[in-house]
């Protein structure tokens, strides 16, 4: 509890008064007088209320010393309210100064902004006068800021669509944007045209009216001339890609461009062609899928190592059909050299390898052509001299006499070698692809003297068969004496294979006739062997280039021959069952009477 408070001096002094006097009465003989009754009785009332007075009096100052100590309550907390507040006033005071500060820092980064950026920037009021103006907008019309400020912008630029749209954003408040729009007065009446981009952005008071504009202006003439350089530039790529697109869809060779991973990224007609699948349907697809059906690379891919190298790469690729292709591979990089894809050409090789082959061969006949000739001149002077011998033996022998049949058989067996010493002059002569007038029924019996003893070796029956008056044909003697060649060493090929030893099967049957074929005259040769017969799968490959049933065979015998008898304008065809032997027949167009003038008869 809080201590009492000390008595004034006034509240003191009546209090002892008051004891004094209620002393004195006490001391006082009772017996008074009715005056001193009353007086006594008056003051024992004045006491009374004096009494009263007092604890009145005492209650008052409890009740004042209780507002005091209210008040010093009062007084406390409002000291520490006051205290508080400083403390909050003086944090706000440093605070403010500190925004202050950040403000006026942020209203200099600002007006720096305002003043250096490349955007024209003007504000101006309600009435579309100028209030101020960066820099960029006043350089942009040749002016100093200053210029501006107070003069009203359609005076300055006149223009009743602008100030149409000016009127609409005071009107709405909606600020208003528009993309490269072309200017002349901007920068003051230039001839050349420019661009821009502007904007008018309202600016609002609180109670939401426009009190002004601020507009914007950007000058984007040089993107709106690239991007115009740039739809042109695009134009004429994509014409230069469709170009490009159609050249190389009009190279026959297979292009193929390839990812990292060996799946096709583009591809060209051609590569569509040759692989019997739409453009799209290769994309996606492993190249060594579409080349060879294979779930992995092949060995020694080249286009690994044209990856791993970084160099362009060769390859030769022969597929299932017999046809070869020169594949190379080159590298695409980027920027740093790394390879990033693979283009391959793949061009198909195999009718220059048959050239070549077919050159190599005439070659090699040639060197045998020359050989056989010269031996056929050794040889032909002692059997002439030989025959000569034997006719005088026979002539002065006895015609039953021994002598005389042994004469006559060497004549018959020289006149044997002398038929074969002429078939290889013939046959070596360079004709230098000259066609002629010729019987193929000489031409095959020449081609029989050259391989009828081999025939006959190998146990092989031929039965030549051949139509009366055949008609003569245009022809390059040696090279239809070339195709039967081959045509009869295949034959003797398949008897021998089917038959090793003598068998009554064992037969070659050549016969000759003539037919008309949509009235052109055609000389037919068929070639008949009993041996083991082509089977169905491989019957349309044997003409193919390089493709060969023997061991060791070459692969163009038959393609050469077909080469041969088309040259001539004819057909070469080949008939066979599997076990059941093998007719491969020869239509050459005869000669027509308009072509007897000025032909040279071939025997």
């Amino acid at each position: 509890m809080k201590a009492t408070k000390p008595e004034s001096p006034g509240a003191a002094r009546a209090r002892k008064q008051a004891e004094q006097k209620q002393l004195h009465d006490e001391s006082m003989p009772k017996e008074r007088s009715p005056h001193d009754r009353l007086y006594a009785k008056e003051l024992q009332e004045a006491n009374r209320r004096l009494q009263e007075q007092k604890v009145e009096l005492e209650q008052l100052m409890q009740e004042l010393l209780r507002h005091r100590d209210h008040l010093e309550e009062l007084v406390d907390e409002r000291t520490k309210e006051l205290k508080t507040a400083n403390e909050y006033l003086g944090r706000e005071i440093m605070e403010r100064a500190r925004a202050e500060r950040e403000l006026k820092k942020a209203n200099k980064l600002l007006e720096r902004v305002f003043s250096s950026i490349n955007v024209l920037i003007a504000y101006m009021d309600a009435q579309f006068n100028f209030i101020r103006v960066n820099r960029s907008y006043a350089e942009a019309e040749q002016h100093d800021p200053e210029f501006f400020v107070g003069k009203n912008h359609f005076a300055l630029f006149p223009n009743k669509r602008h100030e149409d749209i000016f009127r609409g954003v005071i009107e709405t408040g909606e600020p208003f944007v528009v993309y490269g729009e072309p200017f002349k007065y901007l920068r003051g009446y230039r001839r050349k045209k420019e661009y821009w981009d502007w904007s008018l952005s309202p600016v609002k008071e609180r109670d939401g009216n426009v009190s002004g504009l601020v507009l914007n202006m950007v000058n984007v003439t040089d993107r709106i001339r690239a991007e115009e350089a740039l739809r042109e530039s695009e134009k004429k790529f994509r014409r230069l890609s469709q170009e490009f697109n159609t050249l190389l869809d009009a190279i026959p060779d297979a292009i193929l461009l390839l990812s990292p991973d060996l799946k096709t990224l583009w591809s060209n007609k051609g590569a569509a062609l040759l692989l019997g699948e739409e453009i799209a349907g290769l994309t996606g697809q492993y190249c060594h899928t579409l080349w060879h059906n294979l779930p992995a690379p092949c060995d020694d891919c080249h286009v690994l190592r044209c990856l791993a190298s970084g160099r362009e790469e060769r390859r030769q690729i022969t597929l299932p059909n017999g046809r070869v292709f020169d594949s190379r591979a080159f590298p695409i990089k980027d920027e740093g050299g790394s390879v990033v894809n693979v283009i391959t050409i793949a061009s198909d090789t195999t009718e220059r390898m048959v050239l070549q082959a077919e050159v190599m061969r005439s070659d090699h006949l040639a060197s045998i052509g020359k050989l056989a000739a010269g031996v056929a001149h050794e040889i032909n002077n002692p059997i002439n001299g030989i025959i000569n011998y034997a006719q005088l033996l026979a002539n002065k022998s006895p015609k039953e006499s021994k002598e005389h049949d042994i004469a006559a058989r060497i004549i018959k067996e020289g006149d044997r070698i002398a038929t074969i010493v002429r078939s290889l002059l013939s046959f070596a002569r360079d004709h230098k692809e000259q066609k002629a007038a010729a019987h193929l029924k000489e031409i095959c019996a020449d081609t029989l003297a050259l391989t009828e003893a081999q025939l006959r070796k190998d146990g092989i029956a031929l039965t030549v068969s051949f139509a009366d008056n055949l008609p003569p044909v245009i022809a390059n003697t040696q090279q239809i004496q070339q195709v039967f060649l081959n045509i009869i060493s295949n034959a003797q090929y398949a008897l021998n294979t089917r038959f090793p030893g003598k068998h009554e099967d064992k037969a070659l049957e050549i016969t000759g006739e003539s037919f008309i074929a949509d009235g052109v005259p055609f000389v037919r040769i068929s070639l008949r062997d009993q041996g083991p017969g082509i089977p169905a799968e491989i019957l349309d490959k044997v003409k193919d280039p390089f493709f060969s049933t023997k061991p060791t065979g070459t692969g163009l015998g038959l393609s050469i021959s077909h080469g041969i008898i088309s040259d001539h304008g004819g057909r070469l065809t080949i008939q066979s069952t599997e076990h059941a032997g093998t007719t491969i027949v020869v239509d050459l167009p005869a000669k027509r009477p308009e072509e007897s003038r000025n032909e040279e008869w071939v025997s």
